[in-house]
């Protein structure tokens, strides 16, 4: 009950709430990565020395999957990379690992149930909470020597915030990049992105780029192309769309909380 209702949720605040919305790329002129950048970036091989093999560590509800990289033995605190919305820890560009990985350990792992992370929970209820909470039980199973700097990205980023405010602790420094603190006066993604993500089998990676650089640009077009190359060199991983699915109500109960309550007026069935 719960979930059918913040699925039904996430569709119709899209649709009453349009003037806040982002939109989708229209008549993207392109199909293909060849004919976006010139190439399809057939030639390149994963960069598998930098990542190292992929571990696995078993915390409450889940089995996490992940990498650690870099300089493991380093004075400065390691940093973990929370990811966002539908994405894996490939989708970190080999730039930003390579040059954080210089003089500090860098650990990426994949979100509950997505990508090569296992939920062995699959009935209990996904929230910004308890991906913040699981974030939290990863890093302290790692027994690190120093808590960690935490830095997420998107939907990560919130769960950063969350960590932030509940596990501060556990951690030595906070980063959130394109992250929010959850309200209705957020910026939500259009219906046809929503779509895109949860109902359709596939994707064009033309369309996915879309959704992450203005490509009506030249700049947009040279970094989305960039982005397109660094991806080559990453590990495969698998997109699971029921764990998209709910992530999304995960975040729109994010959002609702503040709404909520401020009016007494939302209240989800468990």
């Amino acid at each position: 009950m719960r979930s059918a209702l913040l699925f039904g949720a996430a569709l119709a605040l899209i649709l009453l709430i349009p003037t806040q919305v982002t939109s989708a790329q229209d008549a993207l002129p392109w199909e293909t990565l060849e004919e976006l950048c010139g190439t399809n970036y057939s030639s390149y091989e994963p960069a598998l020395e930098l990542y190292g093999p992929m571990q696995f560590l078993e915390i409450p509800d889940v089995v996490i999957a992940y990498y650690r990289l870099g300089n493991a033995s380093s004075e400065l605190p390691p940093v973990v990379l929370v990811v966002g919305f539908s994405n894996t820890m490939k989708d970190w560009p080999l730039t930003i690992l390579s040059d954080l990985a210089e003089d500090r350990e860098v650990i990426i792992f994949d979100n509950r149930g997505q990508g090569s992370s296992r939920d062995t929970s699959p009935d209990v209820p996904l929230s910004i909470l308890s991906m913040a909470n699981d974030t939290k039980n990863f890093v302290e199973a790692l027994d690190l020597a120093r808590p960690p700097h935490l830095l997420g990205w998107s939907m990560g980023g919130m769960i950063t915030l969350k960590a932030a405010a509940m596990f501060a602790d556990s951690f030595d420094r906070f980063a959130v990049f394109s992250g929010g603190p959850g309200s209705l006066r957020s910026q939500l993604p259009s219906l046809e992105i929503l779509e895109k993500f949860l109902l359709e089998d596939t994707m064009t990676e033309v369309y996915r780029l879309g959704t992450l650089f203005p490509l009506n640009t030249t700049s947009g077009v040279e970094a989305a192309c960039k982005y397109a190359e660094e991806m080559q060199y990453t590990p495969a991983d698998t997109i699971r769309k029921l764990a998209t699915r709910r992530q999304l109500e995960a975040l729109i109960e994010y959002v609702c909380a503040d709404f909520g309550a401020a009016t007494g007026r939302v209240a989800w069935s468990s």
